[in-house]
Protein backbone atom coordinates (compact mmCIF):
# COMPACT_ATOMS: atom_id res chain seq x y z
CA UNK A 1 0.00 0.00 0.00
CA UNK A 2 1.24 3.49 -0.86
CA UNK A 3 2.18 5.88 1.96
CA UNK A 4 -0.54 8.19 3.20
CA UNK A 5 1.15 11.29 1.75
CA UNK A 6 1.39 9.72 -1.71
CA UNK A 7 -2.26 8.65 -1.65
CA UNK A 8 -3.39 12.12 -0.62
CA UNK A 9 -1.26 13.70 -3.34
CA UNK A 10 -2.71 11.38 -5.99
CA UNK A 11 -6.24 12.21 -4.85
CA UNK A 12 -5.57 15.93 -5.08
CA UNK A 13 -4.21 15.48 -8.61
CA UNK A 14 -7.31 13.50 -9.62
CA UNK A 15 -9.57 16.20 -8.15
CA UNK A 16 -7.69 18.90 -9.97
CA UNK A 17 -8.14 17.14 -13.31
CA UNK A 18 -11.94 16.98 -13.03
CA UNK A 19 -13.84 19.36 -15.37
CA UNK A 20 -14.22 22.85 -13.98
CA UNK A 21 -17.67 24.44 -13.92
CA UNK A 22 -18.91 27.98 -13.53
CA UNK A 23 -20.47 29.00 -10.22
CA UNK A 24 -23.86 27.42 -9.68
CA UNK A 25 -26.74 29.03 -11.57
CA UNK A 26 -30.08 27.38 -11.26
CA UNK A 27 -31.02 28.64 -14.75
CA UNK A 28 -27.86 27.30 -16.42
CA UNK A 29 -27.76 24.39 -18.80
CA UNK A 30 -25.21 22.66 -16.58
CA UNK A 31 -27.76 21.71 -13.98
CA UNK A 32 -30.16 20.25 -16.50
CA UNK A 33 -27.38 18.37 -18.22
CA UNK A 34 -25.89 16.77 -15.11
CA UNK A 35 -29.08 16.79 -13.01
CA UNK A 36 -27.15 17.51 -9.88
CA UNK A 37 -25.48 20.30 -8.04
CA UNK A 38 -21.72 20.42 -8.40
CA UNK A 39 -19.70 19.78 -5.24
CA UNK A 40 -17.98 22.96 -3.94
CA UNK A 41 -14.21 22.79 -3.71
CA UNK A 42 -12.00 25.74 -2.92
CA UNK A 43 -8.52 25.52 -4.26
CA UNK A 44 -7.04 25.87 -0.76
CA UNK A 45 -9.69 23.82 1.07
CA UNK A 46 -7.97 21.21 3.33
CA UNK A 47 -8.75 17.64 2.49
CA UNK A 48 -9.85 17.01 6.07
CA UNK A 49 -12.50 19.72 5.86
CA UNK A 50 -13.65 18.36 2.52
CA UNK A 51 -14.11 14.86 3.89
CA UNK A 52 -15.77 16.02 7.12
CA UNK A 53 -18.35 17.98 5.15
CA UNK A 54 -19.02 15.03 2.96
CA UNK A 55 -19.28 12.53 5.83
CA UNK A 56 -21.62 14.76 7.84
CA UNK A 57 -23.93 15.09 4.85
CA UNK A 58 -23.69 11.37 4.03
CA UNK A 59 -24.77 10.47 7.57
CA UNK A 60 -27.82 12.67 7.24
CA UNK A 61 -28.90 11.60 3.78
CA UNK A 62 -27.60 8.04 3.88
CA UNK A 63 -26.31 7.95 0.30
CA UNK A 64 -23.02 9.21 -1.07
CA UNK A 65 -24.41 10.17 -4.44
CA UNK A 66 -27.27 12.15 -2.93
CA UNK A 67 -24.85 13.73 -0.48
CA UNK A 68 -22.80 15.09 -3.36
CA UNK A 69 -25.88 16.71 -4.83
CA UNK A 70 -26.71 18.56 -1.60
CA UNK A 71 -23.68 20.83 -1.68
CA UNK A 72 -24.23 24.29 -3.10
CA UNK A 73 -21.21 25.95 -4.69
CA UNK A 74 -22.63 29.33 -5.63
CA UNK A 75 -20.38 31.00 -3.05
CA UNK A 76 -17.21 29.56 -4.55
CA UNK A 77 -15.35 30.59 -7.63
CA UNK A 78 -14.18 27.10 -8.51
CA UNK A 79 -16.57 24.16 -8.78
CA UNK A 80 -15.84 20.62 -9.86
CA UNK A 81 -17.69 17.33 -9.95
CA UNK A 82 -16.37 14.52 -7.77
CA UNK A 83 -17.07 10.90 -8.59
CA UNK A 84 -17.91 8.19 -6.08
CA UNK A 85 -14.41 6.67 -6.10
CA UNK A 86 -12.86 10.00 -5.15
CA UNK A 87 -15.07 10.19 -2.07
CA UNK A 88 -14.29 6.60 -1.07
CA UNK A 89 -10.55 7.24 -1.40
CA UNK A 90 -10.86 10.50 0.54
CA UNK A 91 -12.72 8.71 3.31
CA UNK A 92 -10.06 6.00 3.53
CA UNK A 93 -7.29 8.58 3.65
CA UNK A 94 -9.10 10.42 6.43
CA UNK A 95 -9.44 7.23 8.49
CA UNK A 96 -5.76 6.38 7.97
CA UNK A 97 -4.76 9.89 8.97
CA UNK A 98 -6.80 9.66 12.18
CA UNK A 99 -5.25 6.26 12.93
CA UNK A 100 -1.74 7.61 12.42
CA UNK A 101 -2.46 10.61 14.63
CA UNK A 102 -3.77 8.36 17.39
CA UNK A 103 -0.53 6.31 17.28
CA UNK A 104 1.89 9.21 17.46
CA UNK A 105 4.50 9.32 20.24
CA UNK A 106 4.86 11.81 23.08
CA UNK A 107 6.06 15.33 22.55
CA UNK A 108 9.00 16.57 24.63
CA UNK A 109 6.73 18.58 26.92
CA UNK A 110 4.42 15.60 27.47
CA UNK A 111 7.40 13.37 28.20
CA UNK A 112 8.83 15.83 30.75
CA UNK A 113 5.45 16.14 32.50
CA UNK A 114 5.02 12.36 32.57
CA UNK A 115 8.50 11.90 34.05
CA UNK A 116 7.82 14.56 36.68
CA UNK A 117 4.56 12.93 37.73
CA UNK A 118 6.22 9.50 37.77
CA UNK A 119 9.02 10.87 39.95
CA UNK A 120 6.56 12.31 42.47
CA UNK A 121 4.57 9.06 42.62
CA UNK A 122 7.75 7.03 42.96
CA UNK A 123 8.94 9.24 45.81
CA UNK A 124 5.67 8.69 47.66
CA UNK A 125 5.40 4.96 46.91
CA UNK A 126 9.05 3.92 47.35
CA UNK A 127 9.05 3.81 51.19
CA UNK A 128 5.83 1.80 51.26
CA UNK A 129 7.17 -0.53 48.58
CA UNK A 130 10.37 -1.06 50.57
CA UNK A 131 8.36 -1.95 53.69
CA UNK A 132 6.22 -4.33 51.66
CA UNK A 133 9.32 -6.12 50.34
CA UNK A 134 10.77 -6.48 53.84
CA UNK A 135 7.47 -7.74 55.20
CA UNK A 136 7.34 -10.27 52.40
CA UNK A 137 10.84 -11.55 53.25
CA UNK A 138 9.90 -11.87 56.90
CA UNK A 139 6.72 -13.77 56.11
CA UNK A 140 8.63 -16.17 53.87
CA UNK A 141 11.15 -16.92 56.64
CA UNK A 142 8.44 -17.30 59.29
CA UNK A 143 6.50 -19.72 57.11
CA UNK A 144 9.60 -21.77 56.31
CA UNK A 145 10.66 -21.99 59.96
CA UNK A 146 7.11 -22.82 61.04
CA UNK A 147 6.98 -25.56 58.42
CA UNK A 148 10.25 -27.07 59.62
CA UNK A 149 9.15 -27.10 63.27
CA UNK A 150 5.76 -28.64 62.51
CA UNK A 151 7.33 -31.17 60.18
CA UNK A 152 9.86 -32.25 62.83
CA UNK A 153 7.12 -32.59 65.46
CA UNK A 154 4.81 -34.57 63.18
CA UNK A 155 7.64 -36.91 62.11
CA UNK A 156 8.50 -37.58 65.74
CA UNK A 157 4.88 -38.53 66.45
CA UNK A 158 4.42 -40.52 63.25
CA UNK A 159 7.66 -42.49 63.57
CA UNK A 160 7.48 -42.74 67.35
CA UNK A 161 11.01 -41.40 67.56
CA UNK A 162 12.88 -38.24 68.41
CA UNK A 163 13.59 -35.47 65.93
CA UNK A 164 15.41 -32.19 66.22
CA UNK A 165 15.79 -28.89 64.41
CA UNK A 166 19.18 -27.27 64.89
CA UNK A 167 20.99 -24.18 63.64
CA UNK A 168 23.03 -24.99 60.52
CA UNK A 169 26.79 -24.83 60.27
CA UNK A 170 26.82 -26.60 56.90
CA UNK A 171 24.49 -29.08 55.24
CA UNK A 172 25.61 -31.92 57.53
CA UNK A 173 26.60 -30.19 60.77
CA UNK A 174 24.72 -28.24 63.41
CA UNK A 175 25.97 -24.80 64.37
CA UNK A 176 25.00 -21.81 66.50
CA UNK A 177 23.63 -19.21 64.06
CA UNK A 178 19.99 -19.77 63.11
CA UNK A 179 20.25 -17.09 60.42
CA UNK A 180 22.62 -19.42 58.55
CA UNK A 181 19.78 -21.88 58.07
CA UNK A 182 18.64 -24.95 60.03
CA UNK A 183 18.55 -28.73 59.72
CA UNK A 184 15.74 -31.16 60.55
CA UNK A 185 16.97 -34.66 61.41
CA UNK A 186 16.28 -37.85 63.36
CA UNK A 187 17.90 -37.40 66.78
CA UNK A 188 18.01 -40.80 68.48
CA UNK A 189 21.72 -40.81 69.19
CA UNK A 190 23.44 -40.50 72.50
CA UNK A 191 24.37 -36.86 71.84
CA UNK A 192 21.31 -34.66 71.68
CA UNK A 193 21.27 -31.90 69.10
CA UNK A 194 24.20 -33.38 67.16
CA UNK A 195 23.91 -35.21 63.84
CA UNK A 196 25.54 -38.57 64.36
CA UNK A 197 26.76 -40.74 61.52
CA UNK A 198 23.78 -43.10 61.68
CA UNK A 199 21.12 -40.35 61.97
CA UNK A 200 18.99 -39.34 59.00
CA UNK A 201 18.77 -35.75 57.82
CA UNK A 202 15.18 -34.96 56.79
CA UNK A 203 15.40 -31.36 55.62
CA UNK A 204 17.94 -28.58 55.21
CA UNK A 205 17.02 -24.88 55.04
CA UNK A 206 19.63 -22.51 53.66
CA UNK A 207 20.62 -19.12 55.07
CA UNK A 208 17.93 -16.49 55.29
CA UNK A 209 17.82 -13.47 52.98
CA UNK A 210 20.10 -10.58 53.76
CA UNK A 211 18.87 -8.17 56.41
CA UNK A 212 16.68 -10.75 58.21
CA UNK A 213 17.87 -12.73 61.21
CA UNK A 214 16.46 -15.54 63.37
CA UNK A 215 17.03 -15.86 67.11
CA UNK A 216 15.35 -17.71 69.97
CA UNK A 217 14.89 -17.73 73.72
CA UNK A 218 13.86 -20.83 75.67
CA UNK A 219 13.73 -22.39 79.13
CA UNK A 220 14.74 -26.02 79.48
CA UNK A 221 12.82 -26.43 82.72
CA UNK A 222 9.46 -25.05 83.76
CA UNK A 223 10.84 -22.65 86.31
CA UNK A 224 11.61 -18.96 86.52
CA UNK A 225 15.08 -19.43 85.06
CA UNK A 226 16.27 -16.83 82.59
CA UNK A 227 15.43 -17.76 78.97
CA UNK A 228 18.56 -18.32 76.89
CA UNK A 229 19.27 -18.81 73.21
CA UNK A 230 19.34 -22.49 72.24
CA UNK A 231 21.13 -24.13 69.35
CA UNK A 232 18.45 -26.79 68.78
CA UNK A 233 14.95 -27.90 69.72
CA UNK A 234 14.12 -31.59 70.14
CA UNK A 235 10.70 -33.26 69.83
CA UNK A 236 9.73 -36.58 71.43
CA UNK A 237 7.29 -39.31 70.34
CA UNK A 238 4.40 -37.52 72.07
CA UNK A 239 5.12 -34.22 70.32
CA UNK A 240 6.55 -32.46 73.34
CA UNK A 241 9.81 -30.55 73.11
CA UNK A 242 12.78 -30.51 75.45
CA UNK A 243 12.03 -26.82 75.97
CA UNK A 244 10.05 -27.72 79.08
CA UNK A 245 9.56 -24.12 80.03
CA UNK A 246 8.47 -23.11 76.48
CA UNK A 247 10.21 -20.58 74.26
CA UNK A 248 10.00 -18.59 71.04
CA UNK A 249 11.77 -17.91 67.77
CA UNK A 250 12.05 -14.30 66.64
CA UNK A 251 12.28 -13.29 62.96
CA UNK A 252 13.52 -9.72 62.77
CA UNK A 253 15.10 -7.13 60.47
CA UNK A 254 16.80 -3.71 60.89
CA UNK A 255 13.44 -1.93 61.27
CA UNK A 256 13.42 -3.12 64.86
CA UNK A 257 10.93 -4.45 67.36
CA UNK A 258 7.86 -2.76 65.86
CA UNK A 259 8.06 -4.95 62.74
CA UNK A 260 9.25 -8.16 64.41
CA UNK A 261 7.50 -11.51 64.03
CA UNK A 262 7.75 -14.55 66.26
CA UNK A 263 6.83 -18.22 66.65
CA UNK A 264 5.97 -19.42 70.14
CA UNK A 265 6.68 -22.98 71.29
CA UNK A 266 4.02 -23.97 73.82
CA UNK A 267 4.54 -26.24 76.82
CA UNK A 268 3.09 -29.09 74.74
CA UNK A 269 5.64 -28.42 71.98
CA UNK A 270 3.13 -26.97 69.50
CA UNK A 271 4.55 -24.13 67.31
CA UNK A 272 2.20 -21.15 67.06
CA UNK A 273 2.48 -17.65 65.61
CA UNK A 274 2.96 -14.97 68.22
CA UNK A 275 0.16 -12.43 68.57
CA UNK A 276 0.24 -8.73 69.36
CA UNK A 277 -1.76 -7.41 72.30
CA UNK A 278 -3.91 -4.29 72.41
CA UNK A 279 -0.82 -2.16 73.07
CA UNK A 280 0.83 -3.47 69.91
CA UNK A 281 3.37 -5.60 71.80
CA UNK A 282 4.45 -8.92 70.29
CA UNK A 283 3.75 -11.40 73.09
CA UNK A 284 6.09 -14.33 73.70
CA UNK A 285 5.19 -17.71 75.18
CA UNK A 286 6.43 -16.35 78.52
CA UNK A 287 3.75 -13.67 78.49
CA UNK A 288 6.22 -10.84 77.98
CA UNK A 289 7.77 -9.14 74.97
CA UNK A 290 9.14 -11.36 72.21
CA UNK A 291 12.28 -9.27 71.91
CA UNK A 292 14.46 -9.36 68.83
CA UNK A 293 17.74 -8.25 70.33
CA UNK A 294 20.26 -6.33 68.27
CA UNK A 295 20.64 -8.80 65.43
CA UNK A 296 23.77 -10.54 64.16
Amino acid sequence: MQPLEARESNLRVSLATLPSRRPFDRHSQERRRYRCRPYPIQVDMPLAELVIRYLNSARTIGDRDQAVNQFNCNKYETCRYLDRNAFIEAELIMKDRQFNQSNQGFSLVELVIALAVAGILLGVAAPNFSDAMRNSKQIVEVNELMGALRFARSEAIKRSTRTAVCAREDNGTCGADWSNGYITFIDNGATRGVIDADEQILRVAQAVDGGVWIMNRARLVNTAERPLERQFIRFGPRGTSHWRGSGYFGVCDPRGQENAKAINISLSGDPRRARTNDAGMLVSSFGGLAACGTGP
